[in-house]
């Protein structure tokens, strides 16, 4: 009898565990659909810019180095290098902004039962993440039709992981500062100004190589750095720094996002009263 019980009261569970999942799922759908027709808006000029921002960059960064006269980096033509590190750099960055962003920029869709505050951040993460992913293909696929060059990537499981421990990077940098950014305006005022040099900071416009070992050792405290150079090394090739270290920007990654999820369960009733 009692065995009869449990297995009824485990069903029960799990019948109540998969609504409320289909019903999350439901509701971030919906918000990733509504992120992406506010994107397009009445005209196509936003999405347009999400899609090319990448090739802009990249293209003003390196027309500064072909007039310096320097062509490759490596032996990589200068604009695929440059190129590659922006599209880490700005999936990263996409937590710092954008992403983390999400709770305040969805407070009147709060009102709702159906979602709740972490929706709107998976929802941003999903059609972000799926719009850079298109831009960088873009990317790639217009410097090989226009200059005649592209990666070859000859560790393709490296550059693999270097994408989605960007990935998974932004999500961490995202949890937190969404939390915070909603409970205190300021935080994210401050982290918009030292974001400005970040990809400076982050081996995006020139080659680690190129600096003092003394230099590279501070630099690799930056995790983004890591998942740059190890992108170019999977996708080009190219030699890796000494202090190289995949692990360190994943398990940052994964310290943050689980930083972030405690603040979120701790301040999840006070996000909703903002």
């Amino acid at each position: 009898m009692s065995v009869t019980n449990e297995t009824s009261e485990f069903r029960s569970g799990w019948l109540f565990f998969k609504r409320g999942l289909n019903r999350q799922k439901s509701a971030i759908w919906a918000l990733v659909f509504k992120e992406f027709k506010l994107k397009l808006g009445k005209s196509r000029i936003g999405l347009f810019w999400v899609l090319v921002q990448p090739i802009f960059s990249m293209l003003m960064i390196s027309g500064i180095w072909y007039m310096t006269g320097r062509v490759q980096v490596h032996g990589t033509n200068v604009t695929l290098y440059i190129g590659s590190g922006f599209i880490i750099f700005l999936t990263v960055r996409q937590g710092l902004g954008y992403i983390a962003n999400a709770i305040d920029a969805n407070q009147a869709l709060l009102n709702y039962p159906q979602v709740k505050p972490i929706d709107t951040i998976l929802a941003r993460f999903v059609e972000g993440m799926w719009l850079h992913a298109w831009a960088s293909v873009l990317l790639i696929l217009g410097l090989w039709w226009i200059l005649g060059v592209k990666p070859t990537f000859p560790d393709l499981p490296l550059a693999l992981e270097c994408v989605f421990g960007a990935m998974l990077l932004a999500l961490g940098f995202a949890l937190p500062l969404a939390v915070l950014g909603t409970l205190n305006d300021g935080i994210m005022k401050f982290v918009n100004i030292i974001s400005q040099p970040l990809m400076i900071f982050s081996g995006v416009v020139f080659s680690i190589h190129d600096l003092p070992a003394s230099f590279q050792g501070v630099l690799a405290l930056n995790p983004i750095v890591h998942l740059v150079e190890g992108f170019r090394a999977g996708a080009f090739g190219n030699p890796l720094f000494n202090e190289f270290d995949l692990g360190y920007p994943l398990r940052f990654g994964v310290i943050s996002l689980g930083f972030g999820y405690a603040l979120y369960f701790r301040y999840r009733f006070k996000l909703l009263q903002k």
